[in-house]
Parts: structure tokens; sequence; C-alpha cells
């Protein structure tokens, strides 16, 4: 997937992987591929982070290789990352 993304210099790829709560499979996942961010659920709540800031993390890693015209990339979001921020509880 990310050799794609590199190779079509134009796309950035979102990828939802499954687990309910625990990030455990997206880092998994994340030393297999390197993607260029990967949201990391338990990370999240213990900094206190608001869905908003995490996004405004991802726009931010988007911006910042859009700079060095890297307009391409992945980044790697596990599916119970809602359940874990406490702004959701």
């Amino acid at each position: 997937m990310l050799t794609d993304s590199a190779s079509a210099v134009k796309y950035w790829y979102f990828i939802r992987l499954m687990g309910d709560r625990h990030s455990h499979i997206a880092q998994e996942c994340a030393l297999k591929t390197c993607p260029n961010m990967v949201v990391v659920s338990e990370e999240s709540n213990a900094g206190r982070e608001t869905l908003n800031d995490i996004v405004n993390r991802i726009c931010d890693t988007i911006g910042d290789r859009a700079v060095n015209n890297q307009n391409y990339g992945c980044v790697l979001i596990p599916e119970g990352l809602l359940k874990s921020l406490s702004s959701f509880n």
C-alpha cells in the first residue's frame, strides 16, 4: 500500500484497522509498513486529546510533508479510537 502511495505521488491513504479499544493491531501494522503516522488510542487518551486535537495532528503531518513536495502518505487509525477518548465516554 505504501509503495503505491509513494509511486502515485498524489494520494493519502487513511486506513482504519480493526480492534475494539487497544491499538496493538495498529502498532503491529506500523512496524511492518512504516506509515507516515499512527494514531495510538492509549497515547491519545493518556494525553487527554480530543478528536479535534487528533485531526489537527493529522493535518499538521500532511502539511509538513506538502512543504517538501511529498503530497502522499498513509495514516493508520485504530477502529476503537473514539471509544478510548475520554470526551466520547
